[in-house]
Protein backbone atom coordinates (compact mmCIF):
# COMPACT_ATOMS: atom_id res chain seq x y z
CA UNK A 1 0.00 0.00 0.00
CA UNK A 2 3.13 2.53 0.85
CA UNK A 3 4.60 1.96 -2.47
CA UNK A 4 1.08 2.55 -4.55
CA UNK A 5 1.09 6.07 -2.75
CA UNK A 6 4.56 6.88 -3.41
CA UNK A 7 4.05 6.34 -6.86
CA UNK A 8 0.60 8.29 -6.40
CA UNK A 9 3.04 11.38 -4.79
CA UNK A 10 6.02 10.63 -8.01
CA UNK A 11 3.63 11.38 -10.68
CA UNK A 12 2.45 14.65 -9.01
CA UNK A 13 5.42 15.57 -8.99
CA UNK A 14 6.88 14.63 -12.35
CA UNK A 15 4.40 17.23 -13.36
CA UNK A 16 7.42 19.55 -14.19
CA UNK A 17 8.89 17.37 -16.88
CA UNK A 18 5.73 17.52 -19.11
CA UNK A 19 5.52 21.06 -18.47
CA UNK A 20 5.78 22.29 -22.54
CA UNK A 21 7.84 25.27 -22.27
CA UNK A 22 10.97 25.72 -23.49
CA UNK A 23 14.67 24.14 -22.12
CA UNK A 24 16.30 26.14 -19.82
CA UNK A 25 20.08 25.58 -18.11
CA UNK A 26 20.05 25.13 -14.63
CA UNK A 27 22.19 27.58 -12.53
CA UNK A 28 22.23 26.74 -8.53
CA UNK A 29 22.86 29.62 -6.67
CA UNK A 30 21.86 28.50 -3.25
CA UNK A 31 25.56 28.39 -1.86
CA UNK A 32 25.81 31.92 -4.18
CA UNK A 33 29.31 30.87 -5.80
CA UNK A 34 30.88 34.00 -7.36
CA UNK A 35 32.11 31.89 -10.52
CA UNK A 36 28.63 30.64 -10.96
CA UNK A 37 27.70 34.28 -11.26
CA UNK A 38 30.86 35.15 -13.42
CA UNK A 39 29.78 32.19 -15.58
CA UNK A 40 25.96 33.53 -16.04
CA UNK A 41 27.35 36.98 -17.40
CA UNK A 42 29.73 35.39 -19.46
CA UNK A 43 26.62 33.79 -21.08
CA UNK A 44 25.91 36.34 -23.58
CA UNK A 45 23.12 36.88 -25.58
CA UNK A 46 24.05 35.78 -28.81
CA UNK A 47 24.86 32.38 -26.67
CA UNK A 48 21.03 32.51 -25.72
CA UNK A 49 20.16 33.28 -29.72
CA UNK A 50 22.16 30.08 -30.52
CA UNK A 51 20.79 27.63 -28.36
CA UNK A 52 17.59 29.41 -27.26
CA UNK A 53 17.69 28.40 -23.55
CA UNK A 54 16.56 30.93 -20.85
CA UNK A 55 19.16 30.39 -17.83
CA UNK A 56 17.23 29.20 -14.90
CA UNK A 57 18.27 30.58 -11.92
CA UNK A 58 17.84 29.10 -8.40
CA UNK A 59 18.51 31.60 -5.51
CA UNK A 60 17.75 31.34 -1.55
CA UNK A 61 15.18 34.33 -0.69
CA UNK A 62 17.98 36.20 1.56
CA UNK A 63 20.02 36.37 -1.23
CA UNK A 64 17.51 37.46 -4.19
CA UNK A 65 18.50 41.29 -3.86
CA UNK A 66 22.00 40.35 -4.65
CA UNK A 67 21.80 37.91 -7.20
CA UNK A 68 19.37 40.02 -9.22
CA UNK A 69 20.99 42.80 -8.97
CA UNK A 70 24.79 41.56 -10.10
CA UNK A 71 22.57 40.03 -13.04
CA UNK A 72 20.01 42.90 -13.93
CA UNK A 73 21.26 43.34 -17.01
CA UNK A 74 20.76 39.56 -17.98
CA UNK A 75 17.71 40.04 -20.16
CA UNK A 76 17.79 35.80 -20.70
CA UNK A 77 16.85 34.69 -17.39
CA UNK A 78 14.49 33.83 -15.22
CA UNK A 79 14.88 32.85 -11.18
CA UNK A 80 13.14 30.69 -8.84
CA UNK A 81 13.59 31.92 -5.47
CA UNK A 82 13.76 29.36 -2.40
CA UNK A 83 12.42 30.15 1.09
CA UNK A 84 14.09 27.93 3.43
CA UNK A 85 11.03 28.09 5.69
CA UNK A 86 8.93 26.58 2.96
CA UNK A 87 11.75 24.01 1.81
CA UNK A 88 11.55 22.29 5.62
CA UNK A 89 7.45 22.17 5.76
CA UNK A 90 8.20 20.29 2.36
CA UNK A 91 10.65 18.30 3.41
CA UNK A 92 9.02 17.32 7.06
CA UNK A 93 5.54 17.30 5.49
CA UNK A 94 7.32 14.66 3.08
CA UNK A 95 8.32 12.71 5.57
CA UNK A 96 5.60 12.74 7.68
CA UNK A 97 3.12 11.17 4.76
CA UNK A 98 5.96 8.58 4.36
CA UNK A 99 5.24 7.22 8.08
Amino acid sequence: MKIAKMDKQMKKHSKIKEQKEPRKNLVNLMESDFIKIQDILSYKTDHYQADRRKLLVISPKPLQDIHQNRLENIQHIDYLIVQFGGMAEYINRTILERN
